[in-house]
């Protein structure tokens, strides 16, 4: 293993120019946790998962990620308020810029989500977090997804995305 204190310049020769300078490089993985947004922080929920699965890769302050989460039982009899939107936790606090309009699968075995249409996310504001919500094809509106509108198990959730750090 090689370590450089300044971190890797790339094309520039040995310039020291900041540009083109890889100063943080970083691989990991997380524990996706669903929450309600009613809070500031909202309600945790607190049954089980039959997956929960999250990595990421953060090169200066890129952060893209993938998360597959599967709730075993129904989330509004575990913890989360049934009228408040949809909230994921993510591995590090994003920038003072929300990110809108990345794309996302909700596999539903039931067929049952009241919600229809083009399911995306929005990565908040200083926070880290994300809240999934609905996009209408037959307006412009997105509107947060509801828990109670994918609470029946099972479901998975596919996500990949990326944000920006501080």
């Amino acid at each position: 293993v090689t370590s450089f204190n300044n971190g890797i310049e790339l094309g520039s020769g040995l310039d020291a120019t900041a540009a083109n300078t890889i100063s943080d490089y970083e691989e990991g993985s997380f524990s996706p946790a669903l929450r309600d947004t009613q809070f500031t922080f909202g309600n945790a929920y607190s049954g089980t998962y039959a997956q929960q699965v999250g990595k990421y890769t953060k090169i200066g302050n890129l952060v893209t990620f993938y998360l597959l989460m599967e709730p075993n039982q129904d989330l509004t009899d575990n913890g989360l308020n049934g009228a408040s939107g949809l909230r994921i936790s993510l591995p590090f606090t994003n920038a003072s810029t929300e990110i809108r309009g990345q794309s996302m699968l909700i596999e539903d075995y039931n067929a049952t989500l009241a919600d229809a249409g083009d399911f995306q996310f929005k990565v908040e504001a200083s926070r880290s977090s994300l809240i999934v919500y609905a996009s209408r094809f037959n307006s412009n509106n997105a509107t947060d997804l509801t828990v109670a509108s994918v609470d029946t198990a099972p479901r998975k959730f596919y996500i990949s995305g990326f944000y920006y750090t501080s």
